[in-house]
């Protein structure tokens, strides 16, 4: 959101660099937009895999009780 006031701002007061800064805000804005996206990614398989119980927490019998 920072992103887009900050281009919009620019933009306003040099009209010269319109097209630079609109151009620079829109890289911006994208790399925050696929950085966000891919952290969020990172956050939820993180989450799943530890709040998922482990197949090998399964209890197994000792070897000592498998003899007669």
């Amino acid at each position: 959101m920072t992103t887009i006031a900050l281009t919009l701002l620019l933009m306003l007061l040099i009209p010269q660099g319109r097209i630079i800064f609109g151009a620079a805000g829109a890289l911006v804005g994208a790399w925050a937009y696929i950085t966000s996206r891919k952290i969020q990614g990172h956050i939820k398989r993180y989450i799943k895999e530890e709040l998922t119980p482990h197949s090998d927490a399964e209890p197994s019998t000792p070897d000592d009780s498998t003899t007669s």
